[in-house]
């Protein structure tokens, strides 16, 4: 049973034995021949990639203006080919698991959050968001 969902996948806890770390595995919603394959998936860990270059570039040019607790962190994400022919699904996304309560500040259909613990956390997720663009 996932332990959370997104827009677009489920989330689930996963104990990799041989590394004894703890991930979370993505499963896509939409599961179809057409995108669940794994060239396919392969295409979203290189958009992830190159996400993860534009946020660095995003830290380097903030770093001597903003307290360092603002900057983004980006999460590496890999694929998992599961061996067991009898497992109900052959490949996952993952991740490393992140103890601790999710916070969103905004999404991709303009909404931003105006609550929170540090406000200036939406207006650092909103500058990353236009950075991007």
């Amino acid at each position: 049973s996932p332990f959370s969902e997104g827009a677009m996948r489920y989330a689930f806890r996963m104990n990799d034995a041989k590394s004894e770390s703890q991930y979370v595995a993505k499963l896509p919603k939409d599961i179809s021949p057409k995108s669940y394959n794994l060239d396919e998936m392969k295409h979203d860990i290189e958009a992830m990639f190159i996400c993860s270059h534009i946020v660095n570039e995003f830290n380097d040019r903030l770093i001597s203006v903003i307290d360092s607790k603002y900057l983004v962190e980006f999460m590496r994400g890999f694929i998992y080919e599961i061996l067991d022919a009898s497992a109900p699904y052959k490949y996952y996304y993952g991740e490393n698991f992140i103890q601790g309560k999710y916070e969103k500040y905004n999404n991709n259909a303009g909404w931003t959050s105006t609550v929170g613990k540090d406000a200036d956390q939406s207006l650092i997720a909103q500058a990353i968001s236009h950075f991007s663009w």
